[in-house]
Formats: C-alpha cells, sequence, structure tokens
C-alpha cells in the first residue's frame, strides 16, 4: 500500500512540475508576442501609390524604439517571414540596399516574435532595422496580408508598391544608380 502512495505521490508531483514547465512556455512565448504596436490606419485598409503612409510605432528585434513619423528621405519597407523561401532568396538585394546612404530599410516581419526575428537577422548577419510584427497590426494597416511585399516611401508618401520577391534591376529601377 505504501508503494503505491509513494507511486502516486511521484506521479502527481511529475505532473504538477510539467504543467509549471508549460505554463512557464506559454507565458513566455505569449509575453513575446504581446508587443505593444500602435498604428493609426483602419486595419482593412490597403495602401496606395500616392496616399499618405499609414503611421506605426513598434519595437525593433533588439527593443528599440521605431517610429515610421522619423522617416526621413527615403524609407524601404520589406513585409517578410523568416520561413519564407522567397523572402530568403532576395535577401541580398534587401542587404545591399540596406548598404545604400539615400534609403533606409525596414523589414516588418508578419506574425513573428522578437525572439524568431532576432535569430534570424543575427543568424544572416543583416544589418537593416527588423520589426516583429507579432499580431499583424502593422501589415493590416499597409493591407498587406501576404510576403514578401514592399513599400517605398518618400516622404511620408507611398511611391511604389510590389508584392512578390524583387531582383536587384527592380530595386535600380525603381530608386536608379
Amino acid at each position: 500500500m505504501n508503494t503505491v502512495k509513494t507511486q502516486a505521490t511521484r506521479i502527481a508531483v511529475l505532473l504538477a512540475l510539467v504543467a509549471l514547465v508549460l505554463g512557464a512556455v506559454y507565458l513566455g512565448l505569449r509575453g513575446d508576442n504581446e508587443q505593444s504596436i500602435e498604428t493609426e490606419a483602419p486595419a482593412t485598409h490597403t495602401v496606395a501609390v500616392g496616399e499618405q503612409a499609414p503611421h506605426f510605432t513598434a519595437l525593433d528585434s533588439q527593443g528599440q524604439p521605431v517610429d515610421s513619423d522619423a522617416f526621413a528621405g527615403r524609407t524601404w519597407l520589406v513585409f517578410n517571414a523568416t520561413w519564407c523561401a522567397s523572402c530568403r532568396s532576395e535577401i541580398p538585394e534587401i542587404q545591399q540596399l540596406a548598404e545604400r546612404p539615400d534609403v533606409e530599410v525596414v523589414a516588418i516581419y508578419l506574425k513573428e516574435n522578437t525572439a524568431q526575428v532576432r535569430d534570424f537577422a543575427e543568424k544572416l548577419d543583416l544589418t537593416y532595422t527588423q520589426v516583429p510584427d507579432a499580431n499583424g497590426e502593422i501589415s493590416a494597416a499597409y493591407g498587406m496580408n501576404s510576403v514578401p511585399a514592399h513599400v517605398l516611401i518618400e516622404d511620408g508618401e507611398v511611391t511604389y508598391l510590389k508584392t512578390g520577391a524583387l531582383r536587384a534591376s527592380d530595386i535600380t529601377d525603381v530608386l536608379g544608380e
């Protein structure tokens, strides 16, 4: 009888530990996805060339604030995801674009958390700004529901939109050399 009680106690303790670990993992992942993002555009709006770019504030993958009102001159937004093969194939072109002095590049990661984005960017040595969009709020403000997608903002106005992967020649055609 004592052996049965001892085994039942061990099983209960083990189940309690498993529940605690699973709860901690859930809260850790959930907390990482609850980044505060603010946008001013309606969630159903699709941005168009000639419109003012929707405003947003968020934290980048390093925890630094990103405010779209601070974008000066040309800013290239690339909406992507770490799991997207087309997104990954265009990274050399986007990294090269980010090295240009006349344009700022900001990557928005649709439905991905900070840890995923930070690990991805570090693994690939990306030097441009990486913004997790865990709840899809920024993407929704721009009407972006597929990746990759590109938006060029010049002095606050959308001047270029493209859904799908880019080639280096596409960037050259839009920005010139």
